[in-house]
């Protein structure tokens, strides 16, 4: 009886994404981008930055999601629309 051993094996395979992204600032943007890619660093980082009409500026990440193999897509937002809250001035 004290000799008894349990063995348990654990295995975790994630094959499918879901879920779903919905836009929650009305100047934000979807953006897909592959791991580990320059893109993904400048967005990933500290101090976040994005190249908008190939300006670098700061940024705003709200939320990210794993699509696939290798591949996020993210809801950004350039920081200074994001501070503003998103005033729309058309």
């Amino acid at each position: 009886m004290l000799n008894s051993y349990a063995r348990a094996y654990n295995s975790l395979n994630i094959s499918a994404t879901s879920g779903t992204l919905i836009k929650a600032h009305p100047k934000s943007f979807m953006k897909s981008y592959q791991i580990n890619s320059v893109f993904e660093k400048e967005l990933n980082d500290v101090k976040p930055m994005i190249r908008v009409r190939g300006n670098l500026k700061e940024c705003v990440v709200i939320q990210t999601m794993v699509v696939g193999n290798d591949w996020l897509m993210s809801e950004v937002v350039c920081l200074e629309d994001y501070l503003n809250g998103g005033e729309v001035n058309d």
